[in-house]
């Protein structure tokens, strides 16, 4: 089953907890649910669209294997773990869409992933070719690229 989030709606300034947001949940692309968090701490709120296929996609996201990053199990809420995953991928990939509006963000092989260099000029053929120039192979990325 592929899970995505559209329409989403960040509102950070609302409720003590922060991260107060609205989306609509598809599943396979077909929309299933608008679904929120009001920032005041606890559970996702999931208004359906349909039903049925709202139980299915909570007995999939229940039956998947999802572990923190020092392994032990998620055993709470896997469906709200699943959105804030999708809603971590949408905050990123919007960061990079704004980042790279008006310059080149770029990593070398041997910098951190998560550590971007930039060039003051959106991306284009010639900027390409003056960062292998400059750098040869040790282009490692080029985020105008990949990530937007």
């Amino acid at each position: 089953m592929k899970l995505t989030i559209k329409n989403y709606k960040p509102a950070p300034n609302i409720g003590p907890e922060g991260g107060a947001f609205s989306a609509s949940l598809y599943a396979d692309g077909k929309r299933v649910a608008v679904v929120s968090n009001d920032g005041w701490g606890g559970c996702n709120r999931y208004d359906p669209i349909d039903r049925g296929a709202l139980k299915t996609v909570e007995e999939w996201a229940e039956a998947q294997h999802l572990t923190f990053d020092d392994g032990t199990e998620v055993t709470f809420e896997k469906l709200d773990w699943v959105v804030a995953e999708l809603i971590d991928a949408e905050e990123e990939r919007s960061w990079f869409k704004r980042q790279c509006r008006g310059k080149t963000l770029f990593r070398l092989k041997s910098d951190p992933a998560d550590q971007w260099r930039t060039v003051n000029a959106p991306w284009t053929s010639q900027v390409g070719l003056w960062l292998t120039h400059k750098f040869g192979g040790e282009v490692a990325e080029v985020a105008n690229r990949t990530r937007i």
